[in-house]
C-alpha cells in the first residue's frame, strides 16, 4: 500500500488553504525554497518603503531598485529569524508544539501576498515616480496601490494565524494570541520610553 504525497504550490493554494499550504511548507519544502521565498518577499516589500519619500531628488529608481535588491533580502531573513524566533518562544508558553524550523517555514508563507503588493508598488514607482514619492502629488496609483496593499495585508495576517496554527498544532485563536502579546509587549515598551523622555523633557522646563 502506498501513501501519496501531494505536493502543493504555495503560490496557489495559499489564499484559500493556508494551512495544508503550510503543512506542505513544514514537510515538504526544502531550506533552500523558504530562503529564496523569503528574498524575493522582501525585495518586494522594499517597493514600499520609499513611498513619500523625496528620495528621488537624490537616488535614481535603477538605483533604488538595486538597493532593494541587496538590502531586502539581507533584512527580511535577519528579520524572519528574530520573529520565527519570538513566535516559537511565546508559542511554546501556549503549550505550541512546533520547532523553531516549523515556524520558520510556515511564516515564509506570509511573504507572498507582499510579493503581490511589492510588484504594484514597483510599477508605481516606473509608472508615476511623481506621485510615488511625494504625497503632494496623485494618481490613479496613489489610490489603487494602497487600497489593494490594505487588502493583501489584511490577507496576509489571516495567512499567518493559519500557518502559525499549523506549526505549532494548536488552534487558531491560540495563534492569534501568540502573534497579539509580541505586539502588546512592544507597544508597551515604546509607551514607557515615550513617556520616560517626555517625562525627562518637560522637568527641564518645570
Amino acid at each position: 500500500m502506498y501513501l501519496e504525497v501531494i505536493i502543493l504550490n504555495p503560490f496557489l493554494t495559499v489564499w484559500m488553504h493556508p494551512k495544508q499550504t503550510a503543512r506542505d511548507m513544514i514537510d515538504n519544502k526544502p531550506l533552500g525554497f523558504i530562503f529564496l521565498l523569503i528574498a524575493i518577499g522582501s525585495f518586494a516589500a522594499f517597493g514600499s518603503g520609499y513611498v513619500n519619500s523625496e528620495l528621488d531628488d537624490t537616488l535614481s529608481v535603477p538605483i533604488l531598485v538595486i538597493l532593494s535588491l541587496f538590502l531586502g533580502p539581507l533584512v527580511g531573513i535577519i528579520i524572519m529569524f528574530i520573529y520565527s524566533g519570538i513566535l516559537f518562544l511565546v508559542g511554546k508558553l501556549l503549550r505550541g508544539t512546533g520547532s523553531f524550523w516549523d515556524i520558520f517555514k510556515a511564516g515564509a508563507l506570509t511573504y507572498i501576498p507582499s510579493m503581490v503588493t511589492g510588484f504594484f508598488y514597483y510599477i508605481w514607482m516606473v509608472f508615476s515616480p511623481a506621485s510615488y514619492f511625494s504625497m503632494y502629488e496623485t494618481s490613479a496609483f496613489s489610490i489603487i496601490v494602497p487600497l489593494l496593499s490594505f487588502v493583501f495585508g489584511v490577507w496576509s495576517i489571516v495567512i499567518n494565524i493559519a500557518a502559525l496554527a499549523e506549526a505549532h498544532r494548536f488552534s487558531n485563536w491560540r495563534a492569534f494570541f501568540t502573534l497579539l502579546i509580541p505586539f502588546i509587549i512592544v507597544m508597551i515598551f515604546i509607551f514607557v520610553i515615550i513617556a520616560i523622555i517626555g517625562i525627562a523633557f518637560f522637568s527641564m522646563f518645570s
